[in-house]
């Protein structure tokens, strides 16, 4: 956990989105945009057909591999 906490932020959002078709996934797009997040990393598919939005990148986690392909593992 203490990994985790060191590369994430804990937000409160302020906005209301209304644009996925799911209405829970609006509050995690919610949630990166109040961040200020580059990418959304997900397995949910109707946020994955959006692909992107306002500028957040939504891709799948085995994307991530080339994204950072030199990760070492510890």
């Amino acid at each position: 956990m203490r990994q985790i906490r060191r590369v994430t932020t804990v937000v409160d959002p302020t906005c209301v989105l209304n644009v996925a078709r799911d209405p829970d996934d609006d509050k995690i797009l919610e949630c990166a945009m109040e961040a200020r997040a580059d990418i959304v990393v997900s397995f949910d598919k109707d946020l994955l057909q959006l692909k992107a939005f306002e500028g957040i990148t939504i891709i799948h986690p085995l994307q991530l591999k080339y994204l950072f392909p030199a990760l070492p593992v510890k």
